[in-house]
């Protein structure tokens, strides 16, 4: 095989392994920008009527068996904490809006 001038064994290309991989600029790196969501204004912390709920969740069962079978069990289990007129404590308005989410928004 003939020699190649002025190279010698060892010389040449470096190995794959010891390539330097050029890396794009952090500046051209394509990245989603983060979206605002709006959360709507800031409403009071509100009693809740347990039978309102149930009633609720009754007429606007959504397609997921298991979101609507949450709700029941919550909603049995939220009983035992209403008052003898169905009025739940201020304390479980969080727990109701985010449990009952689009259903109880606008109320």
């Amino acid at each position: 095989m003939p020699k190649t001038p002025g190279k010698t064994k060892g010389q040449g290309h470096a190995p794959a392994a010891w390539q330097l991989t050029v890396l794009p600029r952090i500046a051209d790196i394509p990245f989603a920008r983060p979206q605002v969501v709006p959360i709507g204004a800031a409403q009071a912390p509100r009693q809740w009527n347990i039978w309102d709920l149930e009633q609720l969740a009754r007429t606007h069962t959504s397609g997921d068996p298991i979101a609507d079978e949450e709700r029941t069990f919550l909603l049995l289990y939220l009983r035992d904490f209403a008052g003898a007129d169905g009025l739940l404590p201020v304390d479980f308005d969080d727990l109701v809006r985010q449990s009952f989410g689009a259903l109880v928004a606008n109320r």
